[in-house]
């Protein structure tokens, strides 16, 4: 059975779906005008939307789960929460030590120290708001290399038995704009 066979077996089981067996009735599709496989493909996204796990999953996306104990002392108690990281701690146990929670956003020292320019304020404000997309491997192709979406740009990792090797494709407005950072 081919995967076309499949979907519109699954769109025949449901009188609510057969609003999609027109696309598929054709003996050629999927090798159809691109008008067709774009309603078939956006209903299959909507019956994937819809289900428990994919709702669960994007509500998650982007939510930072916290430590329960302060990084320095293991202890529970107010804690102080780093933006960037899972990292909490006691006003007094950050250095140099707080009298009070921060009004704008904290970042713990390692997250400070670890912060490279042209990496983390490379993303625009427009996209700092959305939750954060495709933080596992795009896929992999059949040399085994992987595909990553990456700061807007496509990531390929090649982690051979010789030597790991990373390229990235971009163009050039947001190479030049990376370049700028």
């Amino acid at each position: 059975m081919t995967w076309p066979e499949v979907v519109r077996s699954y769109c025949d089981s449901d009188p609510e779906y057969r609003h999609i067996l027109p696309f598929l009735d054709n003996e050629e599709y999927p090798y159809e005008p691109l008008e067709s496989k774009i309603k078939v493909l956006q209903f299959l996204v909507d019956q994937f939307l819809a289900t428990n796990i994919a709702r669960e999953e994007i509500m998650s996306e982007g939510v930072v789960a916290y430590d329960d104990h302060c990084r320095v002392c293991h202890r529970l108690g107010d804690l102080l929460c780093c933006e960037t990281c899972s990292a909490v701690y006691h006003l007094e146990c950050v250095k140099p030590p707080l009298q009070e929670v921060p009004e704008d956003e904290w970042q713990c020292e390692i997250c400070v120290a670890h912060k490279v320019s042209g990496v983390a304020d490379c993303i625009p404000e427009v996209q700092k708001t959305k939750p954060f997309i495709r933080q596992l491997p795009i896929g992999f192709d059949r040399h085994h290399r992987k595909y990553w979406f990456l700061n807007r740009r496509v990531v390929v990792e090649e982690d051979s038995d010789q030597d790991k090797t990373i390229w990235y494709f971009s163009t050039k407005v947001q190479l030049a704009e990376l370049i700028d950072c």
